[in-house]
């Protein structure tokens, strides 16, 4: 380890905040106006939702299930089963009604997010990675339009985060508090966006695979607790929502809302690999370097065992976006591993140039030029071109690449 190295694994902490709040800042600064947000659109169906809550209680549940059951043209609106985002919504307009405190809980969650992620690549990989990663994942153009937005977005991507870095914890710890852990945020993502369920089929894979590894299997007993009870919890807590005649019918009317909708049909088509498409617009850099370097270790004699969760989890997301409508902001957690394997590529790298470890002055130069790209893309597409939904049209439409109609 060079002087260099040495210093910034000494001060990283001091130097993750500060990345931390210029991020931040940036957000907070470009937040959109009270009469910019879309209010025919997910935002305006999220703070009416949030206030049905807030000003009913608890039978704001009722009542906006009846609205999204009786109404179609409500139907396109997230649905009601995103019981944790009705109630982070109410909670934001229970202090102050207005869009902006529910952006302001946006923010909030992409610092916690930032905080929780370094955190966590810190433990597997070490200071220095970390520290990188934070720089790429804290001026994500997809991760800081989202932070500005009263969408929920940003909430449930923390939560569906810290559940796969607390199971990932507890599979190499075998720690009862790792796996109660994910539990908790697994209960919460699952709660925060309902799609984020078929992710215990990743959790499920994830456990037999290390399970046939020496000296690495969890417990019969702790494996069923992970994998039962997130789904069982979830189940009775829709439960005594919604009842089960209303929990039912509301699962008909949204599956039959999600299959006919003509906003997906129109923006949320096309091939698997759309969402590389899309990425390669946002982050170009990013994602060429995240797939070289995938492609590098799958295939090289050195395969680190925390890259490969990475490298697994990404191959997952990708064949489970491929059943879904193709928006970016969907798989926005894809965005996670992308930079977490473009901060390894990077270091990687600078050390097989210069034979010897990586080269600081280097390093700072190439994550300049990254960072200055992103900021570049989240002003030059989500301020200037002010796009609400990154769907592709969109992002095509903003760089000339396609016309506007």
């Amino acid at each position: 380890m060079n002087v260099e190295q040495n210093l910034i694994e000494r001060f990283r902490y001091g130097i993750a905040a500060i990345i931390i709040l210029i991020s931040a800042s940036i957000i907070a600064i470009n937040f959109p106006a009270e009469n910019q947000y879309y209010t025919g659109a997910d935002e305006g169906n999220y703070f009416r939702q949030g206030k049905l809550l807030a000003d009913n209680g608890f039978s704001g549940f009722n009542l906006i299930t009846k609205e999204y059951i009786n109404k179609v043209s409500l139907q396109d609106a997230p649905n009601p089963f995103r019981v944790g985002a009705n109630v982070l919504t109410a909670m934001a307009l229970g202090i102050n009604e207005s869009y902006h405190s529910i952006t302001t809980v946006c923010l909030l969650c992409f610092v916690f997010f930032l905080i929780g992620t370094f955190y966590f690549i810190e433990k597997f990989w070490g200071g220095s990675i970390a520290l990188l990663s934070l720089l790429l994942l804290s001026f994500s153009p997809l991760e800081m339009a989202m932070a500005r937005r009263a969408l929920m977005d940003m909430p449930a991507m923390m939560a569906l985060a810290f559940s796969c870095y607390a199971f990932w914890f507890w599979i190499n710890s075998k720690n009862t508090g790792h796996l109660f852990t994910f539990i908790l945020w697994t209960i919460a993502s699952i709660l925060l966006k309902e799609v984020n369920i078929l992710f215990m089929l990743f959790f499920a894979a994830a456990i037999i695979y290390v399970g046939r590894e020496n000296k690495s299997a969890v417990s019969f007993s702790h494996a069923w607790c992970a994998l039962l009870i997130p789904p069982a919890s979830v189940g009775i807590i829709y439960l005594s929502i919604f009842g089960l005649d209303d929990g039912l019918t509301l699962f008909k009317t949204m599956h039959r809302a999600v299959s006919t909708s003509a906003y997906s049909a129109q923006y949320g088509q096309g091939p698997w690999y759309r969402i590389f498409i899309d990425y390669l617009m946002l982050s170009p850099l990013v994602v060429i370097l995240a797939i070289g370097y995938g492609w590098h270790v799958a295939t090289g004699q050195d395969f680190d065992r925390n890259i490969k969760f990475i490298l697994i989890l990404s191959i997952f997301m990708v064949a489970v976006f491929s059943f879904l409508p193709k928006n970016v902001r969907y798989a926005i957690f894809f965005d996670v591993p992308l930079r977490i394997l473009a901060a390894n590529a990077l270091f990687i790298l600078t050390g097989k140039w210069y034979k010897r470890n990586p080269n600081w002055n280097v390093i700072a130069i190439l994550f300049l030029v990254l960072v200055f790209m992103d900021v570049h893309s989240f002003f030059g597409y989500f301020i200037d071109s002010n796009i609400y939904d990154p769907v592709s049209y969109n992002l095509l439409k903003a760089t000339g690449i396609i016309p506007s109609r």
